[in-house]
């Protein structure tokens, strides 16, 4: 099956480098949205330089991360015909290797959903540590060591799902994770290099609260 690639934006007070990010994605064939989460008219010339290459939604106000990937998922459902995946990114992110490579894992198992996973080659601060161990604890062991990139993608079949879960700001990302643990489905971690975005590879799937391989 053929999928559409979609990427979603979230996006407040961004700089220039999410026209870079915009004009990469359209390049390699997604169809962008950028959700313009009540940023100010400092960034007005930001957004209207991306408007060549995405889709621009605005929020009148700061509603935060979680409230704009569902605005822009809404808008997805009503103006986008299935088969497509949607690959949610960080307006920070720089290498679109890592959105490519996330959209085809979630073409490829369209019943899972791919996150992304930074893992550093040399060194872990005790702050990355800290986390993975409380995420493995608190998530039933559905994380592999490393730093989440902000990098989430799926499948058509998973906007309705991803629709019901609560969270405004960064804590929907959090949600998200535990509603699919808590329900037993498949999460697939994919990891990116801090030194070198320019590969992907499984580092763990998790089917259930309790097993996972890696």
């Amino acid at each position: 099956m053929n999928y559409r690639k979609i990427a979603l934006i979230p996006a407040y007070e961004p700089d220039g480098r999410i026209v870079t990010l915009a004009r990469e994605l359209d390049d390699n064939g997604f169809s962008v949205i950028i959700v313009n989460d009540g940023s100010g008219t400092g960034s007005a010339s930001v957004f209207s330089a991306a408007t060549g290459h995405a889709e621009i939604l605005m929020h009148i106000h700061n509603h935060g991360r979680g409230a704009s990937v569902r605005t822009g998922l809404e808008y997805i459902r009503k103006y986008y015909l299935p088969p497509y995946t949607v690959t949610v990114l960080s307006q920070e992110t720089e290498d679109v290797s890592e959105a490519l490579a996330a959209s085809d894992e979630a073409a490829a198992m369209p019943g899972n959903l791919v996150l992304g996973v930074r893992r550093e080659k040399n060194r872990r601060s005790l702050r990355s540590i800290v986390r993975a161990v409380v995420s493995r604890l608190w998530y039933g062991a559905a994380f592999s060591t490393g730093e989440r990139t902000g990098t989430m993608a799926f499948s058509h079949r998973h906007i309705d799902r991803l629709l019901s879960v609560s969270g405004d700001r960064e804590e929907y990302e959090n949600n998200v994770i535990r509603d699919y643990v808590m329900t037993g489905e498949s999460i697939i971690h994919t990891a990116f290099s801090d030194t070198q975005n320019s590969g992907i590879s499984a580092i763990g799937e998790m089917r259930n609260a309790g097993k996972i391989s890696v």
